[in-house]
């Protein structure tokens, strides 16, 4: 108890930070000892039946809209996906174009049929123009954890405020809307 006794200290009676169930220091015995309670009021991030909700929404903000991505978008993104280099990060060895740009957007649509993923596609809030997409990705609704990116932003709105409120959405949904407890970029 010696070492560790400063260490628990500040976190008696408080529920234990690295804990993946309702453990809390005690004051009874000896300084250090974990004794499991029950929490005061239940919490939905511990209850063993708790899952992250992942359904489709709409995020919009100043500079860019977030909207579930179909099938039918490939017309607007299109022009965009010609950009040379534009799919390499996420496809490697991919040359772009609208044969891959398909193929991608329907990986997405595929991977939220099975619940692990919700792609975006993001539109400027002024103009109205699609410049782009973005995804939720390895969702994990049982370990409440998923990541952010697939992301293919046009050169036109590369470096601008769009994409950083994209993320900055995106992350606003995944922890208070959705409750997650782990978000990832990748």
């Amino acid at each position: 108890p010696g070492l560790l006794a400063p260490l628990l200290r500040p976190h008696l009676g408080r529920p234990f930070p690295f804990a993946s169930h309702p453990t809390r220091l005690s004051r009874s015995g000896r300084v250090g000892r974990l004794v499991v309670e029950e929490p005061p009021h239940p919490s939905p991030l511990l209850a063993p039946d708790w899952e992250m909700e992942t359904k489709e929404v709409t995020l919009r903000g100043n500079w860019v809209t977030l909207e579930p991505l179909r099938l039918h978008h490939l017309r607007e993104l299109y022009p965009d996906a010609l950009e040379p280099g534009l799919f390499q990060f996420i496809a490697p060895g991919a040359d772009g174009g609208l044969k891959q740009l398909r193929q991608w957007v329907e990986w997405r649509l595929e991977e939220q049929s099975k619940g692990a993923g919700l792609p975006f596609l993001q539109r400027d809030a002024t103009t109205r123009k699609a410049f782009g997409c973005t995804a939720f990705f390895n969702i994990s609704r049982r370990h409440s954890r998923l990541e952010i990116g697939h992301t293919l932003v046009a050169k036109s709105h590369r470096r601008t405020p769009a994409n950083t409120e994209a993320k900055l959405l995106l992350l606003t949904h995944a922890f208070e809307d959705m409750r997650a407890v782990r978000v990832q970029f990748k």
